[in-house]
């Protein structure tokens, strides 16, 4: 996954320095128009996370754990904002993290999930001429809630850990009305407190790391 999102960072001054060289060409085969794009598209998510501390936790009671990452299944929406063409654009997420669930005996079971929205409000487009293709950096913040459910007896014990991560984003997107497809590598870094509330038991669990997204759906230039 690091060599995924530092593959698509050079891919994107790679395009800026060709986009540069041709933009003001007539024949440049990046300019052909407005670079703006409006698109809705459902979103599938892989987020590899460390959840060691949590399944130290879990296997105290049998011999299975949860898996080293979450899926994320939801919908993404890009607008333009303003400013110069191709270079400001808003994107908004959000997704629910599919439920893993662990039985470990009759009497006892786990289950991990929870939501996110992501907020990114400005992206330098290294495609400024091209209105169907868009090769994107941007900043951003994820907002969500991990949700962890101890079924003892039948009875539910309910943990949360809130979180906020600020992350950077590469994007690849292409647009033809009315399909559009994308592709996205993030970094968040979780500046929130990794305790657990309503459990103290539970050990610390932060939501930091490299994540993965496909995207399919609408999408237009304007």
């Amino acid at each position: 996954m690091k060599h995924f999102f530092l593959c698509l960072i050079l891919l994107c001054f790679s395009f800026h320095a060709e986009g540069k060289k041709n933009l003001h060409s007539k024949k440049g085969w990046l300019q052909d128009g407005t670079a703006d794009q409006r698109c809705i598209m459902a979103s599938a998510g892989y987020y590899p996370q460390n959840f060691n501390s949590l399944n130290t936790y879990v296997l105290r009671s049998g011999n299975k754990s949860f898996a080293p990452f979450l899926y994320g299944a939801g919908a993404n929406m890009v607008v333009p904002v303003g400013g110069r063409s191709g270079e400001w654009k808003g994107s908004l997420g959000a997704e629910i993290f599919i439920p893993q669930k662990i039985t470990q005996n009759d009497s006892l079971q786990f289950k991990l999930g929870g939501l996110h929205i992501i907020t990114s409000w400005y992206a330098h487009d290294f495609l400024p001429g091209n209105a169907h293709l868009a090769l994107e950096l941007a900043p951003g913040v994820d907002w969500g809630i991990i949700k962890f459910t101890q079924t003892i007896n039948g009875r539910n014990f309910n943990s949360s850990n809130p979180f906020v991560a600020p992350l950077a984003r590469t994007e690849f997107r292409i647009v033809f009305h009315p399909i559009a497809f994308g592709i996205r590598a993030v970094y968040r870094y979780d500046i929130t407190s990794p305790r657990w509330r309503d459990d103290i038991a539970l050990s610390h669990t932060r939501i930091s790391g490299f994540g993965f997204q496909v995207f399919l759906g609408w999408g237009k230039t304007v």
